[in-house]
């Protein structure tokens, strides 16, 4: 296979705006989530999916994979070269297993790789989450199909969380029947009225009427981004 370039400025988490309204009730959530395989945060472009994630990460100061995904890492071997990156972020010379496998001139079967990935995985020891930022661009088969592998198979101690714009062809039913998924959907992400009036005073000169405030709430549909 051909050598990869790793662009590593895509496993770096996004900074935090200095006036980014922090959300108590969804870090709640989020916190819950922990406690679950997967957390999925679905909803359209626009609704500061990424931005969420990535405050809530540097209020808690959990150890996390930062990978931001673009069209070309649905590649199996890219994605895996990149989530090698990232897992050695954490823990320098870890996932031996998987470092191996991508050393050789081809990869094994799905099953193999997801074996080796699990079982490095469970070495980790200490508690961390793989934040997977824009996975809608995820469509490569054997790439979802690891996956998959993951959910079945997670060790515990390890998060998986995916941003997404559209729900992944995953098992999510099967998940939501184990109560092993946590989800945030568009209308979770919405603002409340409470939130509104924070925004809009920390945000304009002033202090705004009432009257203001729910109109702006109602225009936006709780999002005046």
């Amino acid at each position: 296979r051909p050598a990869q370039m790793l662009i590593v400025t895509k496993l770096q988490r996004p900074g935090v705006a200095t006036d980014y309204l922090h959300r108590p009730r969804l870090y709640a959530a989020l916190d819950a989530g922990r406690n679950r395989k997967l957390t999925l945060i679905s909803a359209p472009a626009g609704y500061g999916k990424s931005s969420l994630v990535a405050s809530w990460l540097e209020m808690t100061g959990a150890a996390h994979v930062w990978y931001s995904i673009d069209r070309s890492d649905s590649d199996l071997n890219l994605f895996l070269g990149y989530l090698l990156a990232g897992l050695q972020q954490i823990v320098p010379k870890s996932c031996p297993r998987l470092g191996a496998l991508l050393q050789g001139t081809d990869l094994p079967p799905i099953d193999y790789i997801a074996a080796s990935l699990v079982n490095d995985l469970n070495e980790f020891g200490s508690p961390f989450t793989i934040v997977l930022d824009d996975f809608h661009l995820i469509d490569n088969p054997s790439t979802l199909e690891l996956i998959d592998s993951l959910l079945r198979y997670m060790p515990r101690g390890m998060q998986l969380l995916l941003t997404t714009r559209q729900d992944p062809p995953l098992p999510l039913v099967k998940l939501r029947a184990r109560q092993e998924i946590a989800e945030l959907r568009m209308q979770d992400l919405r603002f409340s009225d409470e939130e509104v009036v924070v925004f809009l005073r920390q945000s304009l000169p002033g202090r705004a009427a009432d009257a203001t405030i729910n109109l702006v709430s109602e225009k936006t549909e709780g999002w005046p981004v």
